[in-house]
């Protein structure tokens, strides 16, 4: 069945230990019959998610505005409006937005389900002060390990070379024929 995620729909959720760290829930898992789920989140400055590694999804980050700072694996680098990381599973990653205001971003993980996890932590999320020793826990329980904020080093930045960095908007288009395949959408 199609969905239409509208604009401003969704349900918000905390997705980071910081006040303002809000993610919008777009589409589900069950929307999708397991396939992925998309979330949408502003990232304030001096915001971002601690080095990570997912183990039961494959995450695709879309910049949709502002610029935020990535590390993957051993690759640092910059994002910008238009660009999108791909990190498999197994994968360590962290981003940040180091000084952009207005900085936008979508969160596609394949397969679904990961929206139970934010379900889960958000209320400890939205605690002053988070209460990250449940967070984790709960990480734990869908499969993420978390390792702490890095260290950002930004003499190691690919960005002007970033052969070392999967992204490309080309990533949006085969996302979409995958998705039409395996749900026999057709154009």
């Amino acid at each position: 069945m199609p969905v239409v995620a509208l604009a401003g729909q969704g349900q918000i959720v905390h997705s980071l230990p910081y006040p303002n760290s809000l993610r919008t829930i777009r589409i589900t898992s069950n929307q999708t019959n397991g396939l992925f789920t998309l979330t949408e989140g502003n990232i304030q400055v001096g915001e971002g998610m601690q080095l990570h590694i997912h183990h039961r999804e494959d995450e695709t980050f879309c910049v949709q505005e502002g610029q935020i700072q990535f590390r993957l694996n051993n690759n640092t680098f910059f994002a910008s409006k238009g660009d999108c990381i791909f990190a498999p599973r197994q994968s360590m990653m962290a981003f940040r937005n180091k000084n952009t205001t207005g900085t936008r971003l979508l969160f596609f993980f394949t397969p679904g389900g990961i929206e139970e996890y934010f379900y889960r932590a958000s209320p400890y999320f939205a605690q002053q002060p988070p209460n990250t020793n449940m967070t984790d826990q709960i990480a734990a329980e869908f499969g993420m390990e978390l390792f702490g904020m890095p260290i950002w080093d930004d003499s190691r930045d690919i960005s002007s070379n970033a052969s070392g960095a999967h992204h490309s908007n080309v990533f949006l288009l085969l996302f979409a024929f995958v998705l039409c395949y395996k749900t026999n959408i057709n154009f």
